[in-house]
């Protein structure tokens, strides 16, 4: 009966999704409320949901201080000098520009927002695709491909998510994926060269200097409408080694996760905005993009907690493990993978629920 309220919540909360007849953090917070009503444990919701808050505000704490410091360096302009050779490096050859456009939408990809990624890299790259005639559906697809890669930093979603659904910290999670994310990067560079190479035997190449003109003048609109204010490129040195800094100290797990982006957020503010009153702007701006997150995942919190207070995630794995054949064990690493395909696309945080 457990087993079968489980299954029924995920159901319900996929469908209301997919329907849009429901927000994804509403759902995560008043769906399970209800089926732990239903189920009489009422009397025992507060603490089942403070327990899941509990287990997943490291990770939202995390995910907040992550994205603004990233958001950070992108406002100061820390990304620019790369932006600006790929461009010049392109030269008119789709070749160029394709794999480019990878590159450009894996660095970018790095502060964790899908949204972010797709806004630089189209403003950064759009108009040289255009000029160039390359197919449309290339820019977008690589910086789709490259995002997925990029997005399994803690403080993206689906790694954010897991963590806090598992209890556990990044260094457990995370650094074991490093080499999987070189790895799908290089793919997708490869795959962009392929493209590359295919728009290049359609195309041909183009006069560099008209396609660069495009470029860095499309680039320089999106500077003028507000975002030159903030650029502080006699900061740049200093804000690359604070990052780098922040990577080693990262990979080396020399403090927790979300103390470590506290402190390079707090860092970063004081020496590129000193004035308070710019510091409280950029926070202000920063939170529209952290404020969705950081909600999905408390309210994930609370999924999780009533899930696991009600015994929900114990009785479905127990009736999944159950009705696997002991011959496809071995092989349960692919079932996973395969059936998180559709999962995955509806509702991201299913796979770690039912891990």
């Amino acid at each position: 009966m457990i087993a079968f309220a489980g299954f029924l919540l995920v159901i319900v909360f996929m469908t209301l999704l997919m329907k849009k007849k429901l927000s994804a953090m509403v759902g995560l917070i008043l769906l399970p409320i209800l089926f732990a009503i239903v189920l009489g444990f009422g009397p025992n919701i507060g603490d089942m949901a403070l327990a899941g808050i509990k287990q997943v505000a490291p990770t939202a704490v995390m995910i907040a201080f992550a994205m603004i410091y990233f958001l950070i360096m992108i406002d100061t302009g820390l990304f620019d000098p790369l932006i600006n050779a790929i461009l010049k490096a392109t030269k008119g050859d789709p070749v160029r520009v394709v794999v480019g456009t990878a590159l450009l939408a894996g660095l970018v990809s790095l502060d964790g927002d899908g949204a972010t990624t797709y806004i630089i890299t189209t403003s950064a790259m759009l108009a040289v695709h255009r000029k160039l005639k390359i197919d449309p559906v290339i820019l977008p697809t690589l910086a789709i491909m490259q995002n997925g890669v990029m997005n399994i930093t803690p403080w993206g979603g689906p790694t954010a998510r897991v963590m806090a659904a598992l209890n556990l910290d990044a260094s457990q999670l995370f650094t074991p994926l490093i080499p999987g994310m070189f790895i799908g990067t290089a793919w997708i560079l490869f795959v962009a060269y392929r493209f590359g190479i295919a728009e290049r035997k359609r195309l041909g190449v183009l006069n560099p200097v008209c396609t660069e003109t495009a470029a860095v003048s499309e680039f320089t609109v999106e500077l003028d409408e507000g975002a030159a204010a903030l650029k502080r490129p006699k900061m740049f040195w200093i804000n690359l080694t604070l990052t780098v800094i922040l990577m080693v100290c990262l990979v080396g797990g020399f403090l927790p996760l979300n103390v470590l982006f506290m402190v390079g957020t707090a860092i970063t503010l004081l020496i590129n905005y000193p004035n308070l009153k710019v510091q409280a702007e950029r926070i202000s701006y920063y939170g529209t993009n952290v404020l969705p997150n950081i909600s999905m995942v408390l309210g994930a919190g609370i999924f999780t907690g009533i899930m696991s207070g009600t015994k929900m995630i114990d009785a479905m794995a127990k009736t999944l493990t159950n009705n696997i054949p002991e011959s496809m064990g071995p092989h349960l690493a692919l079932i996973t993978g395969l059936t998180s395909l559709p999962f995955d696309y509806f509702l991201t945080m299913m796979l770690t629920i039912l891990g």
